[in-house]
């Protein structure tokens, strides 16, 4: 009974270890004898070929990309050229111009891909590449991707063929790490980055690894500032609205009269004095002003308001004489009393002698 079983286990293995025939039938030949059926799946382009800098189109780099992967993977250029030109959108003139060119190539299709997407060279590229700085709403990560970007389509472009000007690999790297030290707007992952360029080991993985970390630092670092910040300014603010919240108290006079009413006083005194200064000004502008000066005209006249045009005596009011040559002392002092007749110095007083007999000289001759 062990036999048997024995037997039945190693024919079993036989079975497994052998093909069938299911899988040993042969397909058409091709002049070298049978050959095994190989199931190999079509070659596609992944996404769509639209206008250039759509957002659903494929870009040029990641085109060449995958023709040049199927190319490595056996494809021949027929296939490749198929689904290039079935990955075209129906509605771009680019779809029926690839589908009448009966002598279509895979270094041709390059050539006019590159010019449907508009593809700058790699001295353009270069040229872009010197220029690159982060922008305000750019964070460091983003920035040094784009950067990345700009390096490889410049190996890239250089690598064609018909590339007119092929530049060295450690020459772009070294205008890379001097763009993105110099573009960057931290100083502390220019730091960083400066650090990690000294080591001619570093590549691109290491790079990206060291600019996301800083970053992350220095954003944590600002948040933390940026809470403490507000937190300052909300206690200022609740120390503000509880100091203008306390009544303030009116400043007290020495007479426990509020302090503005000692200072309106004093104003109004000031005030005062000020128009009794000018008044009396004004009234010796009206007397004439100097020693010696008299109002012009009779008191008649005076009155009358007319001691301009008065043609009468200042001491009696005559009309037919001067007050120099009155003889008539009636009315009293008028305006030229302690005037000296000769003019300007200060005579007697109007009851002494002197002046009478002086008077009466003067009327004799």
């Amino acid at each position: 009974m062990k036999q048997k079983y024995e037997a039945r286990i190693k024919e079993l293995e036989a079975k497994l270890s052998s093909p069938s025939s299911e899988d040993q039938q042969p397909v058409t030949s091709t002049g070298r004898g049978p050959t095994f059926a190989n199931v190999r799946r079509d070659f596609k382009i992944t996404g769509k070929i639209g206008e250039p800098g759509s957002k659903e189109s494929l870009g040029f780099s990641s085109l060449i990309h995958q023709v040049e992967h199927g190319l490595k993977r056996g494809y021949t250029d027929t296939e490749v050229l198929s689904a290039v030109i079935t990955a075209v959108s129906p509605n771009l003139p680019l779809r029926s111009y690839l589908e009448g060119r009966v002598d279509l190539t895979v270094p041709k299709l390059r050539k006019i891909l590159r010019v449907h997407f508009r593809e700058k060279d790699a001295t353009e590229v270069y040229v872009e590449l010197t220029k690159l700085t982060q922008t305000k709403a750019e964070s460091p990560q983003d920035f040094l991707l784009r950067a990345l970007d700009l390096k490889q389509k410049i190996l890239f472009s250089s690598m064609e063929d018909e590339a007119a000007v092929k530049y060295d690999v450690d020459l772009v790297q070294a205008l890379f790490l001097h763009t993105v030290i110099t573009g960057l707007r931290s100083e502390q992952i220019k730091w960083e980055i400066k650090q990690l360029a000294d080591d001619k080991a570093s590549n691109d993985e290491a790079l990206l690894e060291v600019v996301g970390k800083t970053a992350k630092q220095e954003t944590e670092r600002q948040g933390k500032l940026q809470n403490r910040l507000q937190t300052a300014s909300v206690e200022s603010n609740v120390a503000s609205s509880i100091v203008n919240q306390v009544p303030k108290e009116p400043k007290q006079g020495r007479d426990g009269k509020p302090k503005l009413y000692d200072e309106v006083q004093a104003l109004k005194s000031e005030v005062s004095a000020l128009r009794v200064a000018i008044e009396e000004n004004a009234r010796r502008n009206n007397r004439g002003g100097g020693r010696g000066r008299r109002h012009p005209g009779c008191k008649a006249c005076r009155e009358a308001g007319n001691q301009d045009g008065c043609n009468h005596c200042y001491r009696c009011g005559g009309g037919n004489h001067f007050a120099r040559n009155c003889r008539n002392g009636q009315g009293g002092p008028q305006g030229n009393l302690g005037r000296s007749l000769l003019g300007g110095e200060e005579g007697p007083t109007s009851g002494s002698p002197n002046t009478v007999s002086s008077l009466g000289q003067n009327a004799s001759h």
